[in-house]
């Protein structure tokens, strides 16, 4: 019996501390691209953005989804990659109205997903 609670609790301590290296590594792998986002868009809304700006925020983006596979769905990645490639084309373009909706997509898209995996009642119920 005492070995039957102990695994429990351990297997329960086990889920748990995962669960909240998972929230707090992608909490802050989203935080970072997010801000990178932000960046961009705040360039591009001054007209200043280029092509290579772009292409830095895709670079990051590369790099950090390989880590998100593991996490979050594949929808939420391809949806990204989808907006931020739309983006980039019009940043190459130098269409920065058209641009600015995209990165503003991707922005709410990751808030989104940061709201999605917080520990809030709605979910976990």
């Amino acid at each position: 019996m005492a070995k039957t609670v102990s695994g429990l609790l351990l297997s329960f301590a086990l889920l748990l501390g995962l669960s909240l290296y998972e929230i707090f590594y992608i909490t802050s792998t989203l935080n970072r691209f997010r801000d990178a986002t932000i960046g961009l868009f705040q360039r591009t809304e001054e007209h200043r953005a280029t092509h290579e700006d772009g292409n830095a925020l895709r670079l990051l983006w590369e790099h950090e989804k390989r880590s998100l596979h593991i996490w979050l769905p594949h929808t939420a990645i391809e949806n990204v990659d989808y907006h931020l490639n739309e983006a980039l084309g019009y940043l190459y373009q130098d269409n920065y109205e058209d641009a600015l909706p995209k990165l503003e997509v991707i922005i709410d898209m990751s808030e989104n997903i940061l709201r999605s995996i917080a520990l809030l009642p709605e979910n976990i119920f």
